[in-house]
């Protein structure tokens, strides 16, 4: 029994003193480099060339307030992306309801082709001309709403 104890309290004293000379290491304070590595690895997917920098030169708690509010933050390729697609423009609704606008007409264009179809003709076959019309508007209807999306 006296020896268990021994060891229960030298197992202590020892753990005691492996937390001691650790805990120097584990608080000393990062050199300028390496805070400015240590930002870049963890609040970004990758540094890009120029962002140690950019960092450096802004300091690193403005960069990281700057990445908290991403609409000051100056990013050429993203505008020039949203002035070529309006769809960037335009509000999420919107989008959703085009989208299930666009859906609907591809199922009905579909239906109209399938249902024409006689045994062993190709879909367009037996479709009279009223039915070639409307899937021809539908299609038309259709590639205005891709345009305005694009």
């Amino acid at each position: 029994m006296r020896k268990l104890s021994f060891l229960i309290l030298a197992a202590a004293f020892s753990a005691v003193g492996a937390q001691s000379k650790n805990a120097g290491t584990q608080n000393r304070e990062l050199l300028p480099e390496e805070q400015v590595q240590q930002v870049l690895s963890r609040l970004t997917f990758g540094a890009r060339p120029g962002d140690a920098e950019k960092v450096r030169a802004m300091g690193i708690d403005q960069w990281i307030e700057a990445q908290l509010r991403p609409e000051t933050i100056d990013d050429p390729f993203g505008q020039k992306v949203a002035s070529t697609y309006s769809i960037y423009r335009m509000p999420t609704p919107d989008i959703v309801r085009d989208y299930n606008a666009l859906q609907q007409l591809q199922q009905k264009v579909a239906r109209a082709a399938g249902q024409g179809a006689g045994a062993g003709e190709g879909p367009r076959a037996s479709l009279d001309h009223a039915a070639h019309a409307r899937i021809r508007d539908q299609l038309v209807t259709l590639g205005r709403m891709v345009r305005r999306i694009r």
